[in-house]
């Protein structure tokens, strides 16, 4: 009894040894690939370093291209001419001109025109359109209007309401009413809706008008009131 004993705690140490011995073989492994995937990471940093030291560098246009390709970089877009702006150079021919010389030329141009007589009874309005050519803030700063659409919107919503305000301003004179009563409606309803919109534009616009309505009060109120 004793003996088998004996040689079954024998037997035991024997199997012990055994699972140490592989658990041991396996972390000598583990160790192992680890120095070898650390060895291969360092080569292969310093590869692409000493790669990377020994490139030509791309020109900036190459590279700007390569950039807006992959989407990393997006492509400046070019802003569009505004009207105000276009409408300046168009102008800037006339700035060197007298009013003398800018005179004869619109009425060189409109000669043939329907507005001659006009022009030729009312030459202050002449002046008034040479002034207006030769100003460099009066017709850019009108043209401003069309590039500002948002007051564009509100000032068309402003007159919608005029318009449905006419409508309901006409439907309060009844159908019996007389014919000095029906024309005298109509024109307080004209008058009171046109201040109104003429109110409405100046309130949005009167920075972009400014320029013009001081050559107006100059060149023509003062010639016919005045």
């Amino acid at each position: 009894m004793k003996i088998q004993i004996l040689l079954f705690l024998l037997f035991s140490f024997s199997l012990w040894g055994q699972d140490d011995a592989l658990v041991i073989s396996d972390e000598i492994q583990s160790s192992v690939a680890a120095e070898l995937a650390s060895a291969k990471a360092k080569s292969l940093a310093k590869e692409k370093a000493e790669a990377a030291a020994t490139a030509v560098p791309a020109p900036e246009e190459d590279w700007a291209k390569a950039m807006y390709k992959t989407g990393k970089i997006k492509a400046p877009v070019e802003k569009a001419e505004s009207f105000s702006e276009s409408i300046k150079k168009t102008i800037a021919q006339f700035q060197g001109m007298s009013i003398i010389e800018l005179e004869n030329h619109i009425k060189i141009t409109f000669k043939d025109s329907q507005y001659a007589p006009w022009f030729k009874k009312y030459p202050f309005f002449v002046t008034f359109i040479a002034e207006m050519l030769r100003s460099p803030e009066a017709l850019p700063q009108m043209a401003k209007i069309a590039d500002q659409k948002d007051k564009v919107v509100k000032i068309s919503v402003g007159l919608l309401f005029t318009i449905i305000l006419g409508m309901f301003m006409k439907r309060m004179v009844p159908k019996s009413a007389g014919f000095l009563l029906r024309c005298s409606h109509f024109f307080i309803r004209v008058f009171i809706l046109n201040v109104l919109r003429i109110g409405i534009f100046i309130y949005f616009f009167k920075n972009e008008m400014g320029p013009t309505w001081i050559l107006f009060q100059r060149h023509v109120l003062k010639n016919l009131f005045f």
